[in-house]
């Protein structure tokens, strides 16, 4: 039951924190993602063709070239005609026919003798479209070139002929081909050529049909690369829970929280630290799993049960938050666990999905070991049986499955994992960090302790730290610190309700020997034993408090964690809050007080629950007098009731408050005993003072006491009480006045402390090399004297330092710190250098780019047409205008000879009706469509396949009737545009993706350290011994610049020297550096806003991930759907408008630049001659330059300016009675017009807290040298 209430209260808390206190971003990761990638990944089945309606269309007039041409529509004003090489015969004739028509129409017609001019004339975008209605290429003619037949070619957009609405009549074989064809087929046949002829599209399935096989098409990306993209769904829960775990293990709340944790086993306050954490993210994220199991199963797997898709995202919710709870315990810090973490979990998925067809073996290891895996295995299970239309099975493979492995199966381990990944994370934080408190060595330290009559006994314990097993490994990148012995076979112990107080100089091992007595450490050798029944209270050196919980919240948790049986009520919890001085603070989060009231916090929280044992590091540190004196009380009111274990660097407070004291040095006791006999046995001695001069000549002497004579007092130095009081005896017998002073605990510390004599000799030493050399040297003005008097003492003095040096001395500083926390820099200057010498494989050996029309672009050829003539099955009619051999001849006639006719057929039937009627009953059978050639009752018609090819099908079908029509061999063929995307530009695009994925991630890594800064108020610290904003933060770039300028070199030496196809590689490097420089900064910015490291990091990676994404989506969509006359202005517009706010925007350019992507580098038909023109890499670089001024000065200015220093109106000074106040004000205020300046200058100071005024109207001044 303990337990139970023990987990619930933890639950609780961490419920309040990301709920509550973090709501917005908890919301996102936990019910919108899941919820938006769901829903994406469900839509997305119908971005292929959203707009398409299968069936059979109506019967429509094929419109005339006029008609047709005012329907265009996307600026398609143009239409080209190629006469190859046969000028002024029947070409010319028909073209000059057709010009004709066009111009009549409004529109343009162009001739042109060279094919290859069509891409000057109908230049294509990467959609394409083009300025082009359409473009007839002729061949030959009766009387030109070979063959002897009319043989011509139709092109047109690569785009038209995508979609297809029955309802409509403006499809695009209606509006391009079929009116164009049937206007030169006219030209060429004459007026013998039917002037009306009438079309209708039909489709090979009913509209339902094709809404069940795209559903089941898309099951195919699912099974081949899109089921990864399901763990977006998950991932929040993978972010978001290693980095509260780890922050809590840094902070050292998981280590409290264990160590005041009563337990019956020493596993339990570990199982309800962990399960407590799950539980909560678990209530958290499983809203959003249910919803997107439901999405997924309403518009994705639409026959697989619903309890089947909820089942299974729940079991992998659960699971994966388990390996996510494992993933956690890697991490002392909380810097880079929840980013690392979530993409190790993707990365994991993404191996599960890029193994081809595997094996049964495989699925089980990695499905039973990952959750990612098994999540993205069972999406492939469940996505062969959608694709044959079926609900999934769990206990019947799919016939199709490359292993086999039922669903079941995977659910069982998806159950393993939830169940067993909790107590290998737990193994695992206890061998990594050993945050436990199971680290006695006492088979039973309350029994033991209890035995020997001591709540606490230590005995011969020894605590060795060294580096850690990564420090050790990475040795030769930074030598390992040495070992330090912080304490050396320690005995001592404590009794009940007494007061034990550990004394020493900084660095005696005081410290670490409170934290192994307390639990929160572990230590290397002997034994510690605690009679903890009662509980245990700690209160340790450092502030240990969640910033987002109220100083109620934190007394209320540790009360139900240290005494799950009887929580305390409303009003003794007010009582302690009232106790320890922070009444007025009872709402007020953690995060608001000062320091001194987080320590009066700390000693509530250590005290709540009537913990037994409490351990006290500092108690008083930091307090002021007035509350250092209300603990003080409040620590001997225990007494007597608790046992306190107190460490100080007060000796009054030691002396006042301990029952015993235990003097340590250099991590070993040198005395323990109380405040009296440690003065008896290591005092100075007693001293009695004789301090009228007329009694100097008779002061007796008494034996065995030292006397000293002064001037004018004569001292008597006893060693033991007894000497001390057989002085004051002899001197009352003779009526001498007298003094008396025993010794003080200082005496004794100061005898026993080795650090105090190591002190004496360091400066003894100093002194008398300063004496010989400084000194000397020093004029006799009134300074130097200053400054030598300050020498004396072992004081430097100190002077004013410029910018530059501030600026090495703040290199310096990184540069050692490099030594320790290289991991970071290690991981960004790398992670450019592997994805440059990955990337560069997709472009390797590949030659460049140029900008002509034949090497931009990817020639059309006529597959596509020629293959519907294999295996075809037409409908024609009347019959009685078909013999029996005509088809054959007519295909013969006018197929190229190459192309096999294969299983040609010809249905013939005797009405349109029936023609029409065979088309709907034969529909999945009849292609590329048929043709009616008119009767006394009916004008020809000519039925074309609309669903696939509906360009060539219409074109091929009306071909056929034509040359029945006109009764003479007309040979014509279609394909479209040349496609304006150089066959390399998918590797480049593939290269530009990659690389600039890899250039989001590196930059968050340089804001960790400034962030650390801030937080642990480095920055403060120097801004206050003299240092200015912008050497500190010039420095900071200078070293962060230094580490990716030579990363960033080698990038572009790499892609420079492994293929030819870049444009002035050279510029790269530029680039490369800028961007580099300008997404440091960034990190800086969000270093200066960001409340934590992690946060730093991720909305840094978020800026360049966006900015990467916006430019792509944007380039693509002006790409997509811009008129091609506008489309290169629109690029540049977009270009310039992105990356004006996103640096991804300029190194994207710089990559389409280098690879010529989409003519990017093209200047009409050549490359640009000069590389740094604001069109090439000159648009990055200055972008890029400007980019980094700006972003450094926004750095500066959140550093120095709003409301920092000096701003804001100073408030009118008040009058005031009081003379010397007054005098102050006009001084001040004075300060600096004809006065004296000061040191020291604060005028009107005011601060709020929002409506809350905690400095009102200050004004002080502070001469130089005072």
């Amino acid at each position: 039951m303990d337990v139970y209430r023990q987990t619930n209260t933890l639950t609780k808390k961490t419920l309040k924190i990301i709920l509550t206190r973090h709501s917005t971003s908890t919301i996102y990761s936990a019910l919108v993602l899941p919820i938006i990638a769901s829903l994406y990944l469900g839509l997305g089945q119908k971005f292929n063709n959203p707009n398409d309606q299968f069936g059979i269309g109506t019967p429509q007039n094929i419109l005339s070239l006029g008609e047709a041409l005012s329907k265009a529509q996307g600026g398609r004003d143009t239409v080209a005609f190629v006469n190859t090489g046969h000028a002024g015969g029947e070409i010319d004739r028909v073209i000059g026919s057709l010009s004709k028509a066009v111009g009549d129409a409004g529109k343009n017609a162009t001739k042109i003798s060279n094919q290859d001019d069509l891409g000057y004339v109908c230049k294509s975008t990467i959609r394409g479209t083009s300025n082009c209605y359409g473009a007839v290429v002729f061949h030959s003619s009766p009387d030109e070139g070979s063959g002897g037949i009319w043989n011509y070619t139709l092109r047109a957009d690569a785009g038209l002929g995508l979609y297809f609405r029955n309802d409509h009549d403006d499809n695009d074989p209606e509006v391009y081909t079929l009116p164009l064809q049937h206007a030169v087929d006219a030209a060429i046949a004459g007026s013998s050529f039917p002037s009306q002829v009438q079309q209708y599209p039909y489709t090979q399935e009913t509209e339902d049909e094709r809404q069940a096989r795209v559903l089941r098409e898309y099951q195919k990306t699912f099974i081949n690369y899109l089921s990864v993209a399901f763990v977006i769904a998950l991932i929040g829960v993978c972010y978001h829970m290693p980095g509260l775990i780890a922050t809590e293990r840094e902070t050292g709340i998981s280590q409290l929280i264990d160590a005041m944790m009563p337990a019956t086993r020493g596993w339990h306050r570990q199982f309800v630290r962990l399960v407590s954490h799950q539980n909560a993210f678990i209530i958290t994220y499983l809203p959003g799993w249910i919803i997107a199991s439901v999405v997924c199963r309403v518009l994705i797997w639409k026959n697989t049960s619903f309890g089947i898709m909820i089942i299974f995202f729940v079991l992998s919710g659960l699971a994966i938050t388990s390996m996510s709870l494992l993933g956690a315990c890697f991490w002392r810090k909380a810097q880079m666990s929840g980013v690392v973490t979530a993409v190790v979990w993707i990365a994991l998925g993404i191996v599960a999905q890029a193994v081809p067809n595997p094996s049964t073996a495989t699925v089980a290891i990695l499905g039973l070991l990952f959750t990612p895996c098994n999540f993205v295995y069972f999406i492939t299970y469940v996505a062969r049986y959608e694709q044959d239309g079926q609900g999934a099975s769990l206990t019947k493979t799919h016939k199709d499955s490359p292993w086999s492995l039922p669903g079941i199966v995977l659910w069982v381990f998806l159950l393993l994992q939830f169940l067993i990944y909790p107590f290998i994370a737990a193994f695992l934080e206890r061998a990594l960090h050993g945050v436990t408190t199971g680290v006695r060595s006492a088979s039973s330290p309350e029994k033991a302790a209890a035995q020997a009559g001591h709540v606490i006994r230590v005995e011969n314990m020894t605590k060795i730290f060294r580096p850690s097993l990564l420090r050790r490994f990475f040795s030769f990148v930074s030598p390992p610190r040495p070992e330090v012995v912080a304490v050396d076979n320690l005995t001592l112990t404590a009794n009940k309700g007494q007061i034990l107080a550990l004394l020493g100089a900084n660095g005696s091992g005081k410290s670490t020997t409170l934290d192994i007595i307390a639990g929160i450490s572990n230590f290397t050798n002997g034994n510690v034993s605690i009679d903890a029944r009662g509980g245990l209270g700690i209160a340790p050196q450092k502030n240990v408090l969640w910033d987002d919980l109220t100083v109620e919240e934190h007394i209320t948790i540790f009360n139900q964690l240290k005494s799950p049986q009887r929580y305390a009520t409303k009003e003794e919890t007010m009582a302690l809050i009232k106790a320890i001085g922070l009444s007025q603070k009872t709402k007020a989060m953690s995060k608001t007080l000062s320091g001194g009231q987080k320590r009066k916090l700390q000693l509530g929280m250590m005290l709540t629950g009537g913990s037994s044992v409490c351990c006290v590091d500092e108690v008083s540190s930091g307090i002021d007098p007035l509350s250092r004196r209300k603990i003080w009380d409040i620590l001997l009111s225990e007494r007597g009731t608790r046992t306190i274990v107190m460490t100080t660097h007060f000796l009054d407070e030691a002396d006042l408050l301990a029952d015993n004291i235990a003097i340590l040095s250099k991590g070993k006791l040198r005395a323990e005993g109380s405040s009296a006999q440690l003065k008896d046995r290591f005092g100075a001695g007693y001293r009695v003072h004789v301090l009228n001069a007329k009694y100097m000549k008779h002061a007796p002497k008494v034996p065995e006491v030292q006397r000293k004579k002064l001037s004018n007092t004569i001292t008597y130095i006893a060693p033991s009480s007894n000497l001390a009081a057989k002085v004051i005896r002899t001197l009352e017998h003779a009526h001498i006045p007298y003094q008396f002073s025993g010794p003080t605990i200082e005496d004794v510390f100061l005898n026993l402390a080795d650090e105090v004599r190591d002190d004496e000799d360091g400066n003894q030493k100093n002194n008398e090399a300063r004496q010989l050399t400084t000194k000397e040297r020093l004029s006799d003005s009134e300074d130097a004297a200053k400054q030598g008097a300050a020498l004396d003492q072992g004081l430097l003095s100190g002077r004013p330092v410029n910018w530059a040096g501030q600026m090495l001395v703040f290199l310096r500083k990184r540069i050692t710190i490099l030594k320790t926390n290289w991991i970071p820099y290690a991981i960004a200057f790398i992670i450019p250098i592997i994805a440059a010498a990955i990337t560069q494989m997709l472009v390797n050996n590949k030659s460049a780019v140029g900008c002509s029309p034949g090497e931009s672009s990817t020639r059309a050829d006529f597959g596509d047409f020629t293959k519907f003539y294999n295996s075809a099955h037409l409908v024609g009619g009347p019959a009685s205008k078909f013999n029996g051999s005509v088809a054959r001849d007519l295909t013969r006639t006018i197929v190229p000879g190459s192309v096999d006719v294969g299983n040609f057929s010809l249905k013939l039937v005797t009405s349109r009706s029936e023609m029409q009627s065979y088309i709907e009953t034969n529909r999945r059978t009849v292609s590329p469509g048929g043709w009616w050639l008119g009767d006394s009752g009916s004008v020809p018609a000519v039925a074309w396949r609309a669903d696939n090819f509906s360009m060539y099908t219409s074109v091929l079908t009306q071909n056929l009737m034509n040359n029945m029509l006109a009764n003479m061999t007309i040979a014509t063929r279609y394909t479209h545009f040349d496609s304006p995307i150089a066959p390399s530009t998918l590797d480049a695009l593939q290269l530009v993706i990659y690389f600039c994925i890899a250039c989001s991630i590196f930059p968050g890594l340089f804001g960790l350290y400034p962030n650390f800064e801030k937080r642990q108020q480095i920055r403060g610290l120097q801004y206050s011994s003299g240092a200015r904003t912008i050497p500190v933060w010039a420095a900071h770039l200078l070293f962060d610049t230094c580490i990716i300028l030579v990363s960033m070199a080698l990038v572009a030496i790499i892609f420079a020297t492994t293929s030819d196809i870049w444009y002035y590689p050279g510029y790269l490097f530029p680039v490369f550096m800028l961007y580099g420089m300008v997404t440091i900064l960034w990190s800086y910015l969000f270093s200066l806003v960001c409340k934590s490291a992690l946060a730093t990091y991720a909305a840094t990676a978020v800026l360049q991930g966006l900015g990467f994404a916006v430019y792509v989506i944007s380039f693509l969509f002006i790409l997509t759907y811009s008129e091609a006359a506008s489309l290169d202005k629109n690029i540049l517009i977009s270009h310039w408008v992105i990356a004006v706010i996103f640096p991804t925007g300029s190194l994207i350019r710089a990559f389409f630049v280098g690879l010529n992507t989409f003519s990017t580098t093209c200047d009409g038909d050549k490359l640009q001659s000069y590389p740094g023109a604001i069109t090439a890499y000159g648009g990055p670089i200055l972008y890029l330059a400007v980019q980094a001024i700006l972003v450094f000065g926004v750095v500066i200015w959140l550093e120095t300016g709003s409301g920092k220093y000096a701003t804001g109106k100073a408030k009118p000074t008040a009058e005031v009675d009081d003379a010397e106040i007054a005098d102050e004000l006009v001084r001040v205020d004075n300060a600096g017009q004809g006065q004296r300046a000061n040191g020291l200058r604060v005028a009107h100071l005011t601060k709020a807290f929002k409506k809350k005024t905690v400095v009102d109207n200050v004004t002080f001044g502070v001469d130089r040298s005072q």
